[in-house]
């Protein structure tokens, strides 16, 4: 097989083990639903909020998993590279003129789109746990793509059974 269609292969495949926010919040209510909200935040971190209930339970937020990538500059090509003929007349040592064509290529016009930039990547996520510190429901609240082609930050850390 060609290299293209290796790329395209490696390309489709990992795609196939992406995740989305959806997955991540399915994983995360198999996992947390039933068990102490102490336990959740000794293995992801504090919430950043918190938010008492009148029934006893307690409403938390709660960010974990940050960090920032970097993003190249975008660039496009502009028009097409061409050639450019000039003719000019030279006078040489003995008087005699001569005509000369020169050609100089011109290569297409590279603009950029979009400056180099950072983005914060990060999960989000709003966990309501009952008077006891159970965790009665958790989901995603926030989430950006993931690192490298991941679709969600929730689902890397949160990892959904394949």
């Amino acid at each position: 097989m060609g290299v293209r269609v290796w790329a395209a292969l490696a390309a489709v495949l990992a795609l196939c083990g992406c995740t989305t926010t959806e997955e991540a919040n399915v994983a995360m209510r198999a996992d947390w639903i039933g068990r102490s909200s102490d336990d959740f935040f000794s293995a992801y971190g504090p919430p950043y909020q918190r938010y008492d209930r009148q029934d006893g339970g307690t409403i938390y937020s709660w960010r974990g998993g940050e960090t920032e990538r970097f993003v190249p500059a975008q660039f496009t090509t502009v028009g097409e590279g061409r050639e450019r003929k000039s003719t000019i007349v030279v006078t040489d040592a003995d008087g005699n003129s001569v005509v000369e064509t020169r050609t100089r290529s011109e290569e297409p016009q590279r603009i950029m789109t979009a400056p180099p930039r950072s983005e914060s990547l990060y999960c989000e996520a709003q966990i309501t746990a009952d008077a006891d510190g159970i965790i009665r429901s958790i989901g995603a609240t926030g989430d950006t793509d993931g690192e490298g082609l991941s679709f969600s930050r929730c689902g890397e850390l949160f990892k959904p059974d394949a």
